[in-house]
């Protein structure tokens, strides 16, 4: 938990020094690509299933389309982010400021 609240607070002391500018600043691709994978470790998607497990039914019935909310193969503001079920789904858009009304916290 201790890295994860560091993480974060990294992103927001980098957001912070351009605030206007970057809480819209997004890209990149919407899904991962079958034959990479996560790039962090090699073998594609079929090996990386042996070492995490392949996504049940109940995980894949209430995951969204990696498209969804993008226009394209492009991320964007309005893409979907899901806890499979533990919280509602949210955008991107929702949790780009830590201080806005979805998130609502900030660092001391």
């Amino acid at each position: 938990m201790m890295h994860h609240g560091f993480v974060d607070k990294m992103w927001w002391d980098w957001q912070s020094k351009d605030l206007t500018k970057r809480l819209t600043d997004m890209s990149g691709p919407n899904a991962q690509d079958p034959a990479v994978g996560f790039i962090e470790f090699g073998g594609g998607i079929e090996a990386q299933s042996k070492m995490w497990g392949k996504p049940t039914a109940a995980m894949l019935a209430i995951t969204p389309d990696p498209a969804a909310g993008d226009n394209g193969n492009i991320t964007t503001l309005n893409h979907q982010l899901t806890s499979l079920g533990i919280i509602p789904n949210a955008t991107v858009r929702d949790v780009m400021d830590i201080q806005g009304g979805y998130l609502c916290y900030q660092y001391v």
